[in-house]
């Protein structure tokens, strides 16, 4: 939470943004993308700060969504599993397909990963031109 927190207030103003949590399906804060008024930054802080984990974790759908909005030149996937649910688990066949998908919109995919290196989150951002963060003691606020 404390890194999405600090990713949303270094955005500038003018920034376009959504966050989308997921777990065994995923949930997307808005319908749209939304425009970073200091409001909507309020409101996106609040949102952050009021999630809750889940022993689940489904990156495939969820990045396949986030995709999909022709608004979106960049993702942060902030994880601390390995993909436990949705259609695609093995962590190849996530790559793989991600990459396909993202062929021709070649929107960056920063990740972090939090409490174990992960290998899909490091491959995701390598192919998709981001960067890999890892993070290796979670401390709660």
């Amino acid at each position: 939470k404390r890194e999405l927190v600090n990713a949303i207030h270094k955005l500038p103003a003018d920034a376009k943004m959504n966050i989308i949590t997921f777990s065994d399906g995923y949930h997307s804060w808005k319908p749209q993308i939304q425009t970073l008024t200091a409001s909507v930054r309020s409101s996106a802080v609040d949102f952050t700060k009021a999630m809750v984990t889940s022993p689940k974790t489904n990156v495939f759908d969820t990045l396949e969504f986030a995709l999909k909005d022709k608004q979106v030149d960049t993702i942060y996937l902030l994880s601390d599993g390995e993909p436990t649910a949705g259609r695609l688990q093995d962590v190849g066949a996530i790559a793989r397909e991600i990459r396909a998908l993202n062929r021709l919109r070649a929107v960056t995919i920063h990740s972090i990963a939090f409490g174990e290196e992960s290998p899909l989150l490091k491959e995701l951002a390598t192919q998709n031109g981001g960067e890999y963060r890892f993070v290796d003691k979670i401390e709660e606020e």
